[in-house]
């Protein structure tokens, strides 16, 4: 499948680790040259006070299909956010010890790549080694929509429920019923 919108990475890249949902603290490269990750932050990566020169930060969000979305804090230190809204328990958790008196920051309205857009914009040349994905609810939908691309991926750590919980609204992220 050729790439849409392909990534230029310096020619001494032959790896790259992807963090998808990284806030404030995202995975860092390795002392391994041939190395890089590449960041999805799409509400608080102007925050990310890190700087490598193997570190990309990309401010949108990964989903199912491209586009752009509306998106809020779920919580008044701005740790999580999601293109969902938090189930109304979850939301009541989060806002227990809080002295913040506004329940929502401002939406954002952010874009969004599908995750099939980023492995295909990533060279074949290029090993993806590892992805690491806290997608608040969406990280099923973002990898079942990229079908065999997925394969394209060495190693991958993803956000899951059990028991058929989701803590945000119509998302679908089960353990055993939908991973």
């Amino acid at each position: 499948v050729a790439a849409r919108f392909p990534i230029e990475l310096p020619a001494q890249i032959r790896t790259v680790q992807v963090n998808i949902g990284s806030n404030i603290d995202p995975l860092l490269p390795p002392d391994d040259e041939s190395v890089a990750v590449i960041v999805f932050e799409p509400m608080v990566a102007c925050q990310i006070s890190v700087r490598h020169p193997r570190l990309y930060v990309v401010p949108a969000a990964i989903s199912g299909t491209d586009g752009f979305a509306s998106m809020e804090m779920h919580n008044p230190n701005g740790v999580s956010s999601s293109l969902a809204k938090p189930v109304a328990s979850v939301q009541e958790r989060m806002y227990e010890n809080s002295t913040d008196s506004v329940p929502f920051t401002p939406m954002k309205l952010v874009p969004v790549l599908a995750m099939s857009t980023f492995l295909t914009s990533i060279s074949p040349e290029v090993t993806i080694q590892y992805i690491k994905s806290d997608m608040q609810g969406f990280d099923y939908t973002a990898l079942s929509s990229a079908g065999p691309l997925l394969r394209r991926v060495h190693y991958l750590m993803t956000e899951v429920y059990f028991a058929k919980t989701s803590t945000y609204e119509g998302t679908r992220n089960d353990f055993c019923t939908d991973m």
